[in-house]
């Protein structure tokens, strides 16, 4: 394998970001792919320096794959202040789903042959984590697709790379949503660096059954800070916000990407949440360094269970929380860094035992009703378990009331 120093220039990145690996890969008779991935927290957030397949050195390959999403503003004293591309030619609105991001990628071992793949943001492949059981989910959707790999040649070429999210309420985050588990393409990034392109390219065309459509499409817009705020404003109306035990949850939406193409025919990818969803952590009269807002560290405990192949740990997390925060931001926030991530430990617990003993029982909330489904629930739970069944049912988008 090719020194950390080469993949170091080669990814154009700090070297604090980048880390080795070593995969198997189970969507090609179990390959064992190695080579680096970097956390850079910009275009390269999750690419890969590939340089052994099968024990066999190849030639580097630099794979780009889902970017990091940033806001089209800063902050100074609580004021937003807007900065968008120049020129803009056309702006594209989708919905922002709230799940795990999946990118398809392909590589070629020593011998020239290409084989396409599957990964997280920073995992180089799908797998199922201690808590979280991705690759098994993934799985599903491509046995329902049995159409959709053909359509990612390109990808297998090693021409683009194709990113999805897998969403439903077997994988939830902060929004709750009435399917159990399904999943869109966002958008396509070439491997020749020239950046993203969204799901209404015609390269992307073959994809179309299975990407996300625009909601707005904008053509040479003076000015999108109104628009912006506006389809902030719009999302927040869409939520219903409620509590699960400490935690809350929201039934609606997690808010917009804003798909921006320049005047120089490159596209920049802005996020837009709503209040609802978004909490500020800066506010306007408070010290410029104070403790993140748990609704900002409970989706960065999520991101490390998908990268981590077994529990995360506190250092995981503040690695993570160090590409959008200040040192002395998460110095001030560790306890709550700490409470949350036992938290999400205990929720992900719940998940997977609730479920297996709910359709171990045979149980149907609507058939049954809450009596009968919460008699039969609690007598294999003990203590803090027992307690948490029913927000756990909650959670699982399994309770009708």
């Amino acid at each position: 394998m090719i020194p950390l120093d080469q993949a170091i220039r080669l990814l154009s990145v700090s070297p604090s970001t980048v880390q080795s690996f070593t995969r198997t890969d189970p969507f090609n008779s179990g390959n064992v792919i190695a080579g680096y991935v970097t956390r850079q927290a910009d275009h390269r957030y999750g690419a890969l320096v590939l340089c052994e397949v099968n024990g066999r050195e190849t030639e580097p390959q630099l794979i780009f794959s889902t970017p990091k999403l940033h806001y089209p503003f800063s902050k100074d004293q609580g004021a937003r202040k807007y900065r968008f591309p120049k020129g803009i030619r056309r702006v594209e609105v989708y919905e922002k789903l709230d799940g795990t991001s999946v990118c398809a990628y392909g590589y070629r071992d020593a011998d020239g042959n290409r084989f396409l793949t599957y990964k997280l943001r920073l995992n180089p492949i799908i797998g199922n984590g201690k808590f979280g059981p991705f690759l098994t989910m993934w799985q599903e959707l491509l046995a329902e697709r049995p159409d959709l790999p053909a359509q990612l040649e390109s990808a297998r070429l090693g021409d683009l790379s194709v990113s999805f999210e897998m969403y439903g309420h077997r994988n939830i985050i902060l929004v709750r949503y009435p399917v159990a588990l399904d999943t869109r393409m966002l958008f396509a990034t070439p491997q020749d660096g020239s950046g993203t392109i969204p799901p209404s390219d015609p390269r992307l065309a073959g994809l179309a059954p299975w990407a996300l459509q625009a909601e707005t499409v904008l053509e040479c817009p003076a000015d999108l800070t109104d628009f912006y705020n506006h389809k902030r404003a719009e999302a927040d109306s869409k939520n219903t916000v409620f509590k699960v035990g400490d935690k809350v949850q929201i039934d609606g939406t997690e808010g917009y990407v804003f798909y921006i193409e320049d005047g120089n025919g490159q596209w920049h990818l802005y996020k837009a949440k709503p209040p609802s969803v978004e909490t500020e952590h800066w506010q306007e009269g408070e010290p410029s360094a104070h403790a993140i807002d748990e609704s900002r560290i409970y989706p960065t405990v999520m991101n490390a269970f998908e990268s981590c192949e077994d529990t995360p740990t506190v250092e995981d997390i503040r690695t993570l929380l160090a590409e959008e925060f200040t040192a002395e931001e998460i110095g001030l926030s560790m306890e709550r860094i700490e409470k949350t991530l036992q938290q999400v430990v205990f929720d992900l617990r719940m998940n997977d035992k609730v479920s297996a003993v709910y359709k171990h029982l045979d149980l149907n909330w609507a058939r049954d009703g809450k009596t009968m489904v919460m008699r039969a629930m609690t007598q294999g739970f003990q203590g803090q378990e027992r307690a948490a069944v029913y927000n756990t049912l909650v959670r699982l988008g399994i309770v009708s009331d």
